[in-house]
């Protein structure tokens, strides 16, 4: 009987004889109800026991139906060999459903390693063996890797590589490999520190000194500089040597103290031409008794040398108001002061680090007005040193000078002084005169009219002018018992026509007024000019303008035409023109003014001490011209002459009445005179006032520019 109402199918597949032969490697690999025993499917056989067909074979339980399939009914597989697929290792599938193993391989040869189902060996790579450094490694199958990392050898020093790890390693250093008898932090070469060496930085103190540059103690000289000496030989320094020598030898006002210290052996020092510092407070000078003046500074300081002012005025101000005597002024440019302080001394050629010397370049510029910098009045010894004065160029007309000195004696010594006038104004040239007025023209004369011949036709009158500037009126013509035409008036007046048959006669033309002679031109100036008592250049005696011209003569009148007296034929001849009003004259041009002066020094009832001073000029100021004298007016037009009266006879013949003659016209008016000249400028170096003796000093040098045109140019002037 069955033990349970389960079926199963179960089918045997058969051929020919018996079952087909499956090979497996698992129960999996079986058909159902086999199993996998020998890499064989087998049909599976439970083993008995009392409870299930006891005494029998194995057999299917209950509910499984067998049912035998003749294998001869399918189709035939072929199962491959592993050969068959060329698998050497593993398992693979055999083509009809089951699997074949082929064995397995030999270390260090793995199966799969390199393709499946084959035995080879995946060489190791330095990543996969974590490797940082090191060459010729084992690679796992025989052979070797070349080198891995950048630096194989860790970069050699310190570092190298570890054989086992394959991945640098540091060997820090230590004091003793270091050689190191002191010292702090010391780096161990590692990325680490040494903490101390022996006492760390303490060497026992004194001059001994850990040398962190060595770590080692050792022991510290004194030099010229930790001794603070200047001065001295063979000095121990404390080490057991000694100092050979700390400078030179002390300077002619000093000697070496027990401090090893140059000390002066005055308090006194002036600014003088070896440019010594005789007091040793650092200036050539006496830095207590000085103003000091830099472009650096500001005019709310002290004035002390660490302190400066910026401007002289400030320093005078303060020289003055505390008694001291002496400005010095660093190299640069300041405005020259409106007055100099009597007694107080200037003294430049220091650098902007107050170091004196004779270079040029040290000097200061003192920028002074085109009239110059003032110095009056002087009443005790006063010195100007080693400066530059510049003049301004001046305006048209001006003067350019660089200073001047007055009523000052013998007070003042210049030493080391350049003196530099600016470029002197040119003068103004004079204004042209005016041009004069055109004459009045005359009036014609009148018309003969027909059928009228006692009536006399009458002259133009004149153009209207000033005096004999007027024109002349015209005759009359001929009429009545007078034939003849009247003659025009005036020097050159025109004859009156004479009275006569056919054709009577024309009176004739008047004549041009006269042109008078032209205005006489002005008068030029000469003279170099003078200084005022303020010092100050100024032109002497002006030119004078030119006369204007005169008016011109009135043109003379024309000449009445003659009476027509033929036969039955009786008409009056034409009046004459009257004569143009003359021109008026020009007036006179305007004069020019002298040129300025350039000067590079003025001195009034002064007689200073020159030393080493050079003197330099501009150009001193060109003329101005005088101005043309305008033109005279052109005389009025004669007036034209009155017409006769024109008949033509039986015979066909033309009569006809004198005609009047035209008026002249008015003469020219003359030309103004044209206007005088200025002076040319002069060119001085030195223009002296009130005094005598003055011959320009010692070492003193000249060089001046150009006069204007045909002024003087000279070193000295009135001295």
């Amino acid at each position: 009987m069955f033990r349970s109402t389960s079926l199963v199918l179960v089918f045997f597949f058969t051929a020919g004889c018996g079952s087909a032969v499956v090979t497996c490697r698992t129960d999996s690999d079986c058909p159902p109800v086999d199993i996998c025993q020998s890499s064989t499917c087998v049909v599976w056989d439970p083993p008995r026991d009392a409870g299930v067909d006891a005494g029998t074979d194995a057999g299917i339980d209950a509910g499984v139906l067998v049912v035998v399939v003749d294998a001869g009914l399918l189709p035939q597989c072929t199962p491959r060999r592993c050969s068959d697929v060329g698998a050497t290792c593993g398992a693979a599938p055999d083509g009809c459903g089951g699997q074949l193993f082929c064995g397995s391989c030999t270390a260090p040869q793995a199966c799969g390693a390199v393709m499946a189902n084959r035995c080879g060996c995946q060489p190791a790579t330095c990543a996969s063996l974590h490797a940082t450094c090191g060459t010729n490694l084992p690679d796992g199958c025989g052979g070797l890797i070349a080198s891995c990392g950048v630096a194989p050898d860790c970069g050699g020093g310190q570092r190298s590589c570890d054989r086992t790890s394959h991945t640098c390693r540091c060997a820090a250093k230590t004091c003793a490999s270091l050689n190191a008898t002191c010292g702090q932090n010391l780096p161990d070469g590692c990325g680490g520190t040494i903490p101390v060496c022996g006492s760390g930085l303490d060497c026992g103190g004194g001059q001994q000194f850990c040398d962190q540059a060595t770590n080692r103690c050792a022991c510290k000289p004194n030099t010229c500089a930790s001794l603070n000496a200047s001065c001295g030989t063979n000095i121990p320094d404390g080490c057991g040597g000694t100092i050979a020598s700390c400078g030179s030898a002390c300077g002619a006002f000093q000697s070496c103290s027990a401090r090893l210290r140059c000390e002066c052996a005055s308090t006194l020092d002036a600014p003088d031409d070896l440019f010594e510092d005789t007091n040793c407070d650092g200036i050539d000078g006496d830095a207590s008794q000085a103003v000091f003046v830099s472009m650096a500074g500001h005019d709310a300081n002290s004035g002390a040398k660490a302190a400066p002012v910026a401007t002289l005025a400030r320093a005078l101000a303060l020289a003055t108001s505390s008694g001291k005597r002496q400005i010095f002024v660093a190299t640069g440019r300041y405005l020259s002061p409106s007055s100099w302080s009597s007694g107080v001394s200037l003294f430049g050629g220091y650098d902007a680090t107050w170091r004196r010397s004779s270079d040029p370049a040290s000097r200061a510029t003192i920028q002074a007005p085109s009239t110059g910098m003032p110095i009056d009045r002087l009443t005790s010894a006063t010195t100007i040193e080693r400066v530059i004065v510049q003049g301004s160029d001046a305006t048209q007309g001006n003067a350019a000078q660089a200073l001047r000195v007055l009523n000052s004696g013998t007070f003042l010594s210049l030493r080391f002084v350049h003196l530099s006038s600016g470029k002197a104004g040119d003068g103004f040239d004079g204004a042209p005169g005016s041009a004069g007025a055109r004459g009045a023209a005359g009036f014609p004369g009148e018309n003969a009219l027909r059928g009228v011949p006692n009536t006399s036709p009458r002259g133009g009158v004149g153009g209207l002018g000033a005096g004999i500037g007027s024109g002349h009126d015209g005759g009359n013509g001929g009429a009545g018992s007078s034939p003849n035409g009247d003659w025009g008036r005036g020097l050159s007046a025109g004859a009156g026509g004479w009275g006569g048959c056919h054709l009577a006669g024309n009176g004739l033309n008047g004549g041009p007024g006269a042109t008078p002679v032209p205005g006489a031109p002005g008068m030029s100036a000469k003279d170099p000019g003078f200084v005022n008592a303020s010092g100050v250049w100024l032109p002497a005696l002006p030119a004078t303008a030119g006369l204007p011209g005169r008016d011109g003569v009135g043109g003379s009148s024309g000449g009445g035409g003659g009476k027509l007296t033929c036969l039955a034929f009786r008409e009056a001849g034409g009046g004459g023109g009257g004569g143009g009003a003359s021109g008026t004259g020009g007036s006179g041009g305007a004069p020019g003014t002298s040129g300025g002066a350039s000067i590079a020094l003025v001195l009034i009832a002064s007689n200073p001490s020159l030393t080493s001073v050079s003197l330099q000029t501009g150009n001193a100021g060109n003329r101005g011209l005088g101005g043309r004298g305008g033109a005279g007016g052109p005389g009025g037009a004669g007036g034209a002459g009155g017409g006769g009266v024109a008949w033509i006879d039986a015979f066909g013949e033309h009569l006809q009445s004198g005609l009047g003659g035209w008026g002249g016209n008015g003469g020219f008016g003359s030309a103004g005179g044209q206007g005088g000249d200025g002076a040319p400028g002069p060119n001085v170096g030195v223009w002296c006032s009130g005094v005598t003796g003055f011959l320009g000093g010692n070492g003193t040098t000249w060089s001046l520019g150009s006069a204007g045109v045909g002024g003087p140019r000279v070193n000295l002037y009135g001295c």
